[in-house]
């Protein structure tokens, strides 16, 4: 998992290939890429498909209207994207992460990962039949 922090009133497709560029540069390259109808762009799918990721994003109806022969989407694997917007609402009900006190970059990154290791240490702990 990578993660970029950014100005909030920025869009987070803005970043897609600073993220992306991120995990390649570490060897770990994507087969299929998951993402909602806001990285439905052109640009977005051209990069991807010079690396060779295949998009699993839902097409715009206005990129249907203008071509209609675009490919079907992998609806079942695009279900999966369940995971990520269960793990965006827990940051959300994270109080400190979804109002960011923290102004610096660095500080509300390590907010953040407090976040995932208070989550993965609950998943641990259900998890637990002792």
């Amino acid at each position: 998992m990578e993660v970029l922090v950014s100005a909030g009133q920025r869009h987070e497709s803005c970043f897609f290939e600073p993220l992306l560029e991120r995990l390649l540069a570490e060897g770990r390259t994507p087969i299929h890429l998951l993402g909602d109808k806001g990285y439905s762009a052109p640009p977005i799918r051209r990069w991807l498909s010079a690396r060779s990721i295949t998009p699993v994003i839902p097409h715009r109806a206005d990129q249907h209207k203008l071509h209609p022969e675009l490919p079907p989407v992998d609806f079942p694997r695009y279900r999966r994207r369940n995971v990520v917007e269960r793990t965006i609402g827990f940051l959300k009900q994270c109080r400190s992460v979804a109002t960011r006190f923290d102004k610096l970059p660095k500080c509300f990154l390590a907010i953040i990962k407090l976040a995932f290791i208070r989550l993965y240490l609950r998943k641990i702990d259900s998890s637990d039949t002792t």
